[in-house]
């Protein structure tokens, strides 16, 4: 029997050759011994090869998943609420591509803090220094340290934090010429001590929680349509209907795509087309409503008992025009009806363009805020949304809940005001419950798996808690 070629490497099987021409006193037994041991030794060629055709196919596979590990876009380790990065699917085995946010501007001035935090009852001595954006021309650099301490100029400063036992905020004022001064601020946290968990396990992975009443995603989608693996995953965390934010065709791209899903979650469009000192509105921009309704097959979105109010369930959606510079005394008397008729229903959303205090540098707000809020506050308004400041953010202003819209694909950097952080894409969801607040959850792009958390949205910006 001659040797073959196995695979793709040259293995020559044993040859067995059996003389015939023997003397007749070999004995049979002898021959079928070898005979039985060559075959044991073709086989064991055999399987040597398979085994190492396994391995390199292995060893392939993995060099194909390091590479494409190493060029995915990781989730940025800002302090977010992380949870286990569920891949989108289509139902079936084959996961789909989650969207993948675009990489955002640089801010005009960044603060870097060396050491990153300060030590317990110990004087910290901080390295301070002001990293001014490619296009950045300040001039000056005063940092202000709110310890009682004279504050200090440079680019680069050195300061000692006495005996900290809390957190600290630092100020600091980039000058320009001819320009208002950029105040940003920064916090130093108080270092944290490794804590064990009591049954020894390792810190468990925070998934999204449950929803906690009727769950509304609010989508900023600007030009930018809402993708089917993007409402794929939102329908798996409950969400029971859709606020598109921007234009009329991202509302209308989201409600195909629900239709193409087989999913019943009604669809509402906000419109945030503002004006402005230098481009007014047209008339016909005026005449469109700024909240419309864009899909509802099982017709669950009704109208209140009076006009501007829009009702899902045990939840009223009020919608304030905010899109003009200025509110007329007639649109701020149709507003208070609209919340008076709201506050017949367990929960109020009121849904405006601008906000009622800046969340970003140089914004224009809602006119006549104050009036605007106080109706709210005595209406019992569960929350009030924004849309138009492009950033997410959530908290008190003053006795009202406030929930700002960040955008999918921001662009350039977008910061809130203070703050030296550029968000990258989020999707904001806000349940409602029918008894108790609500609760805001800033989705991360692209797994949205993970939220905004404290590090990243700071205690206060203006006239907005936390």
């Amino acid at each position: 029997m001659r040797g073959r070629e196995l695979g793709s490497t040259n293995v020559m099987a044993p040859t067995l050759e059996v003389d015939l021409s023997e003397p007749k006193n070999r004995s049979l037994s002898q021959t079928a011994s070898h005979v039985f041991v060559a075959l044991l030794a073709v086989l064991a060629v055999l399987a040597w090869q398979a085994w190492s055709n396994r391995d390199q196919g292995g060893a392939a596979s993995s060099a194909s998943s390091q590479d494409v590990s190493h060029g995915a876009q990781p989730e940025e380790a800002d302090g977010s609420a992380l949870s286990a990065p569920a891949p989108v699917t289509n139902g079936q085995d084959n996961a789909l591509p989650s969207p993948i946010a675009p990489p955002t501007a640089a801010a005009p001035v960044k603060i870097t803090a060396a050491p990153a935090s300060l030590r317990v009852w110990h004087n910290t001595r901080v390295v301070l220094e002001a990293e001014p954006g490619p296009e950045a021309d300040f001039t000056r650099y005063v940092w202000h340290f709110e310890d009682g301490s004279n504050p200090a100029e440079g680019a680069k400063v050195t300061h000692v934090f006495p005996e900290s036992v809390t957190d600290r905020h630092i100020t600091l004022e980039a000058h320009r010429t001819g320009s208002t001064p950029l105040v940003i601020s920064k916090r130093l946290p108080i270092e944290r001590l490794l804590v064990a968990p009591v049954d020894g396990t390792g810190d468990l992975v925070r998934p999204v929680p449950k929803p906690r009443g009727l769950r509304v995603a609010f989508i900023g989608a600007g030009a930018a349509l809402p993708n089917d693996q993007m409402l794929s995953r939102l329908l798996k965390l409950k969400v029971a209907a859709f606020v598109i934010v921007g234009s009329a065709p991202a509302a209308g791209g989201a409600a195909q795509t629900l239709t193409k899903l087989d999913s019943p979650a009604p669809v509402l469009h906000l419109d945030t087309a503002l004006a402005s000192p230098e481009v007014p509105l047209p008339d016909v921009a005026l005449k469109r409503a700024p909240l419309t309704v864009v899909r509802d097959p099982l017709g669950r979105v009704t109208h209140g008992a009076g006009a501007g109010v829009w009702v899902l369930d045990h939840v009223a959606f009020v919608p304030h025009d905010s899109r003009p510079l200025a509110s007329n005394e007639a649109a701020m008397l149709a507003l208070q009806r609209a919340l008076q008729v709201a506050s017949a229903y367990p929960s109020i959303a009121m849904l405006s363009a601008r906000p009622l205090s800046p969340l970003i540098d140089h914004e224009q707000v809602a006119d006549r805020a104050f009036r605007i809020y106080e109706h709210a506050l005595r209406s019992n308004v569960a929350v009030a949304v924004s849309a138009s400041s492009g950033v997410a953010y959530d908290g008190r202003y003053g006795g009202l809940g406030a929930v700002s819209v960040g955008q999918t694909a921001p662009h350039g950097c977008a910061r809130l005001a203070g703050t030296d952080h550029c968000q990258r894409g989020t999707v904001t969801l806000i349940d409602l419950p029918k008894k108790g607040g609500s609760r805001t959850l800033h989705l991360r792009l692209p797994s949205l798996s993970a939220w905004l958390d404290t590090a990243v949205l700071p205690s206060s910006v203006g006239k907005y808690r936390r």
